[in-house]
């Protein structure tokens, strides 16, 4: 996980805190390659966030969210 964290580091943005909004699609992916496919294909970054020390990743576009992993730290 840590080496997939670095070999995006460059798409990855920290963020604090997630706005609440209604979301159409909600896509779930099984690696951070997958979600960097993702974000190289919308041409969004990769949002990282933390909560009780549990790592999210995802990408955003417009009314729909993809997300990887939810791992501890």
């Amino acid at each position: 996980m840590i080496r997939s964290i670095r070999k995006y580091r460059s798409l990855i943005v920290e963020s604090d805190e997630i706005a609440e909004g209604k979301l159409d699609r909600i896509i779930r992916v099984k690696t951070l390659d997958e979600l960097a496919k993702v974000a190289d294909h919308v041409v969004k970054p990769i949002i990282h966030l933390k909560i009780n020390n549990k790592n999210m990743f995802f990408v955003l576009d417009m009314a729909m969210l993809s997300i990887c992993m939810n791992t501890k730290t």
